[in-house]
């Protein structure tokens, strides 16, 4: 009896730690998420040697996952940090990896919507990250930006048509296919 508990209470749970299907996702689905990876960099001077950061982020299983330098082929979000001593080759020093399976979470904000994807392993810990989409109609691509790391958590913004809600037909926006139900309409 208590292994048929654990298998259901298994299987309730199974949806929040698969691969993100943005076309499933009731949040994710009202949005025109990039099929790009994107990516962002920071060099910083660390005399003597100078530190550059990458993080890649493809976050739509239905898209296919690019294959990044250094990152797992089926990552969601990773990141990268290099330091170069003059003269020399740059050195990898680290590598954070945000499965395809990891635990998220998506809000609908005024502006665009959060992602927050939780419990990624790396060396003895655990991180999470944060990632802010915004609705900006005017730009073609998507600019994403490295805000910080603090503690155990990473923060990254999006600034682009990914935060942006999909339009219908008629130009108003929506949210995709809900069972016929109209979920936003502008006037």
């Amino acid at each position: 009896m208590r292994f048929v508990f654990t298998v259901a209470v298994g299987l309730l749970f199974a949806p929040c730690i698969n691969a993100i299907k943005c076309n499933s996702d009731d949040v994710l689905k009202r949005y025109g998420i990039s099929k790009n990876t994107l990516s962002s960099s920071l060099q910083r001077d660390t005399p003597p040697s100078k530190t550059a950061e990458q993080w890649f982020l493809g976050i739509c299983e239905e898209d296919g996952f690019d294959a990044v330098p250094d990152c797992n082929s089926k990552d969601i979000l990773c990141g990268t940090t290099r330091v170069a001593l003059p003269d020399k080759n740059p050195i990898l020093t680290q590598v954070i990896d945000f499965p395809q399976n990891i635990k998220y979470n998506v809000e609908q904000q005024e502006n665009g919507f959060t992602l927050k994807l939780t419990g990624a392993k790396w060396g003895s810990g655990q991180y999470d990250a944060f990632i802010e989409f915004h609705c900006s109609e005017n730009r073609d691509t998507d600019d994403m930006t490295f805000d910080r790391w603090q503690g155990s958590e990473v923060k990254l913004s999006v600034q682009g048509p990914s935060g942006c809600l999909k339009k219908d037909n008629n130009g108003g926006e929506h949210g995709g296919d809900s069972g016929g139900c109209l979920l936003y309409t502008s006037p």
